[in-house]
């Protein structure tokens, strides 16, 4: 997430995170770092559907991927 932070928006548009989500299909959701408005310590907030701001701990990121080489950037070990 420190590498997102210091990216440029232009280049934060190609990474695509997958977290758990609670009432989500599969309890999976998944962003563009673009839609990422904060990013703190251990936690990331975006905006909901209804606008709403919505705060993400990092512990429920379950991996990080490049979209342009569909590469793994980062995977959790306690994916289940």
């Amino acid at each position: 997430m420190s590498k997102l932070r210091w990216k440029s928006r232009e280049l934060s548009e190609r990474y695509l995170i997958t977290y758990r989500h609670r009432g989500a299909a599969n309890d999976v959701k998944q962003i563009r770092a673009t839609d990422i408005v904060k990013l703190g310590k251990s936690y990331f907030t975006l905006n909901s559907e209804t606008g709403e701001e919505v705060t993400i701990p990092f512990n429920r990121i379950l991996e990080i991927r490049y979209v342009e080489k569909d590469a793994m950037i980062w995977k959790s070990r306690k994916r289940s």
